[in-house]
């Protein structure tokens, strides 16, 4: 199969839409982009965003969900206008690449080791995933951080009220102490109760750990997830001073 620049454009972009000629966003990073001569802008980004072997990924993928085989023109080219916007989307998501970086990410966090570990000549020995580098999984580490914050706030502003939860954490009493700040709410579809993590940190001066450091901490995560105060029904903790104070306050 050979994929013409008219195809490019319409499975991996739309179109902007307010109306500035020759822009488009990608499906995949929501990036904008302009190609105002042809569609060599738009080919070069499909290949920095989906990597080398793309065409090869998306023929074996469009030959496994697309029944209809009368895509194909007589040349060779796809058919503008034939392929389902569903099985783009599944193309989107089942990105090798992408993989590669959740298999890793997995991997590391579940066992708690540093990023270092992809780097280690046994690891990747033992290993059948392809490897990154430390500084490249660290990218798609924070990349998937600020995906999984946009779904969480969504849930939680689709959700109205909510209440906070926290506790505080130092391992043997010497080390740096971590507050772990918990929103509780009813699932706007399931109508259960629910709870998700929304920060594991220390406070903002890591010296401090009285009420008003607290309270930073608090007023920062609300606003990472474009929560207003508002809508935190309540704030639940363990019966001590510190506790006492943030609640007056």
């Amino acid at each position: 199969m050979k994929f013409s620049g008219k195809n490019i454009r319409e499975f991996f972009f739309r179109a902007v839409e307010d109306g500035e000629p020759d822009a488009y966003f990608c499906n995949k990073c929501k990036g904008r982009y302009k190609s105002p001569k042809g569609y060599t802008n738009l080919t070069n980004h499909v290949h920095k965003c989906y990597g080398n072997g793309w065409e090869a990924r998306l023929q074996e993928h469009l030959e496994k969900h697309c029944e209809d085989q009368k895509i194909m023109k007589a040349d060779g080219t796809i058919k503008e206008s034939t392929v389902s916007q569903s099985v783009m989307n599944s193309f989107y998501t089942s990105n090798n690449k992408e993989l590669r970086a959740h298999q890793w990410i997995k991997w590391l966090a579940m066992r708690n080791m540093p990023l270092v570990e992809i780097e280690n000549e046994l690891t990747r020995s033992m290993v059948k995933i392809e490897p990154f580098t430390a500084k490249t999984i660290r990218k798609y580490i924070i990349a998937t951080a600020k995906e999984t914050e946009k779904a969480i706030a969504a849930e939680l502003k689709e959700a109205g009220k909510i209440t906070l939860l926290m506790d505080g954490w130092t391992c043997d009493g010497a080390s740096t102490h971590y507050i772990a700040i918990f929103a509780g709410y009813q699932h706007p579809k399931t109508k259960e109760y629910n709870e998700v993590l929304m920060a594991l940190s220390p406070t903002l001066d890591e010296d401090d750990l009285g009420a008003d450091a607290h309270i930073a901490l608090f007023e920062q995560t609300l606003e990472l997830y474009q929560i207003p105060k508002e809508d935190v029904a309540c704030i639940i903790g363990d019966n001590c001073s510190t506790n006492k104070a943030i609640s007056t306050r």
